[in-house]
């Protein structure tokens, strides 16, 4: 049996400790030859330059150098420019191409299709087991495949995995984008940083709603992912009769939550993990969903469904139906990893 290797994620060590075979993968990134697979994102790095395994690192996304295996090896002066370049750098959008990279852009927890609950199923269950990314893309595969099956003339370019047809509280941005493009945010929201300094998220102007992030920081990143630290930076406020649930108590980027007789529509009762209580329920051994009913309090949460995703590093978890509410992925047992 043969190992495979890992379509367009670059071995970095091995790349590292033989600087012509790095030369090598530059030269073949900047020929012209090559220009137009990468502007579209259809390119596909020869053999010789793949990795066999790779390790993607959460939370946080591509704000982590660990989940940039091109941003690891390369700076950006080190890549000829490209017509169309767009608003983000050539070398995120390589990144996002590799498979720590699409892992990490606009997923749940690291995987983009960890399947649907049945609708029978309401505690410990998804309310959308596909990732913003995957519903974006079906849009694009659809038509791609009629435009084949139709004869005509199809346009096979990908769109950047961290962008998106969503727009709202939560959505990926970049600051300056126009308005009506995958980079602006929807008004009156605007383009505020939590924790990378490259790609902002669409939140308020001013006091923060439910659901947004309140602990915003600078995230010191390194090639190995344990080495990174966030060092916090001035805390935003919560609209009045909400709170901040807080990045040390496992709400990555923190996140403005409420009692449940503070309404909105953009919000639903949801619950939130009494932390110590819960896992110690869990690490007892006793059933996930009963440690669901007692060991949580109610709590207001941002609303989601399939066409309305939670931010990065937050999944939607079943209230009725197909809505759900915007919560850490710990909070549901099949995302769980830590040997509960």
């Amino acid at each position: 049996m043969r190992v495979g290797t890992l379509e367009n994620t670059p071995d970095v060590r091995r790349l590292r400790r033989h600087p012509r075979l790095r030369a090598k993968l530059l030269a073949w990134l900047n020929a012209p030859a090559n220009q137009g697979a990468l502007a579209t994102g259809n390119f596909k790095l020869p053999e010789e330059f793949l990795a066999t395994k790779v390790t993607s690192v959460t939370p946080r996304g591509l704000a982590r150098l660990a989940n940039r295996p091109f941003s690891q090896l390369f700076e950006r002066h080190d890549l000829d420019e490209i017509a169309d370049e767009g608003m983000l750098s050539r070398l995120r959008k390589m990144d996002a191409r590799t498979c720590s990279g699409c892992h990490q852009s606009r997923s749940i927890a690291g995987f983009h299709f960890p399947g649907e609950d049945p609708v029978s199923q309401r505690l410990d269950a998804l309310a959308v087991g596909r990732s913003p990314h995957f519903i974006d893309d079906q849009v694009r595969r659809r038509r791609f495949m009629e435009s084949v099956l139709a004869g005509q003339a199809s346009d096979d370019a990908r769109g950047h995995a961290e962008g998106g047809a969503f727009r709202g509280a939560g959505a990926r941005c970049v600051d300056g984008a126009p308005l009506g493009t995958i980079w602006a945010c929807a008004p009156p929201l605007v383009c505020g940083h939590i924790d990378d300094r490259e790609l902002g998220t669409c939140m308020s102007q001013g006091e923060l709603q439910v659901g947004e992030a309140c602990e915003p920081g600078e995230l010191k990143t390194r090639r190995v992912g344990h080495r990174d630290r966030m060092h916090r930076t001035a805390d935003r406020d919560c609209a009045p009769g909400l709170h901040c649930e807080t990045t040390a108590v496992g709400f990555p980027g923190g996140m403005c939550a409420g009692a449940c007789d503070v309404q909105s529509p953009e919000s639903v009762c949801g619950s939130i993990a009494l932390l110590t209580p819960f896992n110690r329920c869990i690490a007892s051994k006793r059933p996930f969903t009963r440690c669901l009913e007692e060991e949580t309090r109610s709590a207001r949460l941002a609303r989601c469904d399939a066409s309305t995703p939670c931010r990065d590093d937050y999944l939607c978890a079943r209230i009725e139906g197909e809505t759900g509410a915007c919560i850490p992925p710990y909070f549901l047992f099949q995302m769980r990893v830590d040997g509960h």
